[in-house]
This record gives C-alpha cells, sequence and structure tokens, in this order.
C-alpha cells in the first residue's frame, strides 16, 4: 500500500511495516527459511519487524538503548542494552537484525565488534542503515584533542520511543560499509540490493555479514 511517494509511506495492508521494515524482513525470511529454533537478537523492542519476529518458531531476544541507564536494566518491560558493550555472553545467537541503528552509534567498529562476539561461529548480521550506495561513508563527527567535534552540521532523526528529529545522527553510510564489516572479521559482508521496482520502488538495501 502507496500511502506517500516515500519509503515511509509505503506501507504493508496487514501489519503496517514501512518499506524499510519489509526489505529487511524479506532477507530475513530469505536467509532463515530452512532453519528452526534460531537465537535472535533484535536491536529494538517494538515495531512491526519485532512482531513479525515473534510470529517466528524462533527464540527473540529485543533491546532498546536508554541513555544513563545501566546495561542490562528492563525498562517497561525491554532491557536496556548499547551494542557499543552489549551485556551478552560470547557466541550467543545465531542472527542478529537491527534497522536504522549504527548511524546513531558513537563508535560503530565497536558496535559492530560487539555483534561479531555475540554471534555464534557461522552466525550473521542482517541489517538496514540509510545509505548512499554511490558515495563512501562520511563522518559527520570527529575525536579532536580527545573530545568529539562537528565536521558537519549536525543532523538528527526521528524515533518512535524518542520523538520527532531527537536522534543524533554520527555519519552517512555509503557502499564502503562492507569494508567495515569486514575489518572487524566478518566474511561475506555484502549489500543486498532491491529491484528497481521493488516496494513500489522504495525498497532498501539491506547489509549483510557472516562470522
Amino acid at each position: 500500500m502507496r500511502l506517500n511517494d516515500n519509503e515511509m509511506g509505503i506501507r504493508c495492508v496487514f501489519c503496517g511495516a514501512s518499506a524499510v521494515a519489509q526489505s529487511l524482513a524479506r532477507v530475513f525470511h530469505q536467509k532463515t527459511m530452512h532453519a528452526k529454533s534460531l537465537a535472535v537478537y533484535e536491536l529494538s523492542g517494538r515495531g512491526a519487524f519485532v512482531r513479525m519476529l515473534y510470529k517466528t518458531d524462533h527464540h527473540i531476544t529485543v533491546s532498546e538503548y536508554f541513555p544513563e541507564t545501566p546495561i542490562g536494566t528492563i525498562v517497561n518491560g525491554i532491557q536496556c542494552q548499547d551494542v557499543q558493550q552489549l551485556s551478552f555472553a560470547d557466541e550467543q545467537f545465531d542472527v542478529c537484525t537491527s534497522l536504522e541503528v549504527f548511524e546513531h552509534v558513537e563508535d560503530d567498529f565497536q558496535g559492530f565488534s560487539e555483534l561479531y562476539r555475540v554471534l555464534k561461529p557461522g552466525g550473521f548480521t542482517l541489517f538496514t542503515v540509510p545509505i548512499d550506495l554511490n558515495q563512501t561513508t562520511i563522518e559527520r563527527t570527529a575525536i579532536i584533542a580527545g573530545h568529539r567535534q562537528a565536521i558537519l552540521p549536525p543532523e538528527y532523526h526521528s524515533d518512535k520511543l524518542r520523538g520527532h528529529g531527537q536522534v543524533f545522527c554520527f555519519r552517512n553510510y555509503g557502499h564502503d560499509i562492507t569494508d567495515r564489516l569486514q575489518q572487524i572479521g566478518f566474511r561475506q559482508a555484502q549489500i543486498i540490493r532491491p529491484q528497481p521496482d521493488d516496494l513500489f520502488g522504495w525498497g532498501r538495501p539491506v547489509i549483510y555479514a557472516k562470522k
């Protein structure tokens, strides 16, 4: 269903999922269709994609990042986790997923390293980020003399939990995101591109990387 001519205006008539969530869900099903009872970790605790996960036969763990809240604390039924310092044991999950998270992570290399750590050998991560495949990643901030300083004007994104224009964006990803994942140790890192007419042309690339 197309409500507006943008990716947030493309919605599933059954669950209300956006084009971004539908893109991730489709690749998730493709990668897991022959597997049962996987341990899946999703970096958010609500939304259409999370509801889809709970309808599968997999074992689902979800979380949210609540600033200034101790890691592992339960807030309104959802545990607090910071992807830069996850409290989970090594090699705990078969799959780690996220929608629109890593552009908001200050040290994304550390976040990717943590996903690598908690994934079982042969496990994989699937995620989406806003991405321009015609350019390389642009860092919007930098550490200068021990302090984080802006390189570009600040950019904020909206979030259902935190509100409109409340989530700071540290970078704009490009096609070299796979290089970052490979530097961590992931293999088979790739960008799975949608078909040109997928979801009225608003299908989102999905990032896949296997441990």
